[in-house]
């Protein structure tokens, strides 16, 4: 049988691994790194001291930042990244979850590396990056996502894996439709509801409201809230009746 790979995979220092209230990224690293520990790979996961897992866990800090008062966070992504380099030699390959701020740091052995984004790539300023270091390999969650950057190094496309178990059919769904994300442009929950109203089914949501995304909620969002059909709440309450998540 081959050896286990030896994979460090580094996560977020701004939300727990897996993260307590939100953090789909968190998330779906969580995901990842306990399905390649359950696979037989040798794992470790470069995170804060609050992360829970099954891999090895070497944390830069002894809380992920949110909620904490901290006045500028380059230093402790700094920290986090100087900290994975350090062990470079321990891993067959690296997987990091960040959007591009470790690729200096990595530039030179960018060929033992893969880099998976989570955010939508339409911001103009990201270009420049990727056209100073175009030699780190990506990793895309839909193919979509690579409109902006048709050209970048993409490795492949590899969507969010979701353990099945979570979600259970329900052959007599009870009639909703759900929206689950922050509530940005960049998510569109506006576009849900409108899908939502369409068909005629209410539609639940719950998520995130950021204050710079407030104009946008204040828009597109708040002035369908005194529609009977449109419900903003937990998703823990809802159970799994509804016809579709969007």
């Amino acid at each position: 049988m081959p050896r286990p790979l030896r994979i460090a995979q580094v996560g977020s220092i701004i939300f727990p691994i897996p993260p307590t209230r939100f953090g789909g990224t968190e998330r779906a690293v969580s995901y990842l790194t306990e399905s390649l520990v359950a696979a037989g790979h040798d794992v470790t996961l470069f995170a804060c001291g609050d992360a829970v897992t099954s891999a090895k866990l070497i944390a830069s800090r002894p809380a992920a930042l949110n909620g904490t008062q901290v006045g500028n966070s380059l230093p402790h992504f700094a920290a986090h990244f100087a900290l994975v380099r350090r062990h470079l030699d321990d891993f067959d390959i690296i997987h990091f979850h960040e959007e591009g701020m470790h690729f200096p740091c990595f530039m030179d052995v960018a060929d033992k590396t893969v880099t998976t984004f989570h955010m939508p790539l339409g911001q103009p300023d990201m270009r420049i990056l990727y056209d100073a270091i175009p030699e780190m390999p990506l990793v895309s969650i839909s193919n979509r996502q690579r409109l902006p950057l048709p050209d970048a190094n993409w490795a492949g496309t590899v969507p969010h894996g979701i353990p099945t178990s979570l979600y259970h059919f329900n052959p007599e769904p009870t009639g909703y439709l759900a929206f689950i994300g922050r509530f940005s442009p960049t998510k569109q929950p506006h576009e849900a509801i409108r899908i939502a109203l369409a068909a005629g089914l209410p539609i639940k949501l719950a998520g995130t409201l950021y204050d710079q995304d407030r104009p946008y909620w204040d828009k597109k969002v708040r002035p369908h809230l005194d529609n009977p059909l449109v419900e903003v709440g937990a998703s823990s309450d809802w159970g799994s009746g509804s016809h579709g998540q969007l």
